[in-house]
């Protein structure tokens, strides 16, 4: 007669089909380009390990935030809303999705365990690169139509 359908089972397999399809749709050229122009240059002196390293550590960081993004596209108009018009995707950000987007990034740096293999002086200068790369890459996929 009735079956018993647990919702957290079909969240979570909905969640993995999405992430499935965004790893297909995901603009590989763009991420690509990003880390040319932003992350590359600094890592110039760096060994092909630590380079390799911190290039997948951008690459998860990335998608992270572009699947993140895309999660929360349909409740953005609704926060939106409460905004003056003059408020731009970084006014969104910064006021419901920073915080969470701050977590995220810090359980992946926590992953690859980048305090012990980052230098001190370098860690403010890359955590600045971190957080532009989460903002630039949530707005990608809250704007992605995929």
């Amino acid at each position: 007669m009735f079956t018993l359908v647990e919702i957290e089972h079909l969240r979570l397999s909905r969640r993995i089909s999405e992430r499935q399809s965004l790893l297909t749709s995901f603009p590989y050229d763009e991420a690509e380009l990003d880390l040319m122009q932003m992350v590359l240059p600094v890592m110039r002196d760096w060994s092909d390990t630590r380079k390799l390293r911190m290039l997948e550590l951008f690459y998860r960081l990335m998608f992270e935030m572009y699947v993140y993004g895309f999660a929360e596209r349909k409740r953005i108009p609704i926060h939106r809303q409460y905004l003056v018009p003059r408020h731009t995707w970084l006014d969104v950000y910064q006021l419901y999705y920073e915080e969470t987007c701050t977590l995220i990034c810090s359980e992946i740096t926590a992953e690859f365990d980048v305090s012990a293999w980052l230098e001190p002086e370098h860690r403010a200068v890359w955590h600045s690169l971190f957080d532009r790369s989460s903002y630039v890459w949530f707005v990608k996929g809250a704007q992605s139509k995929s």
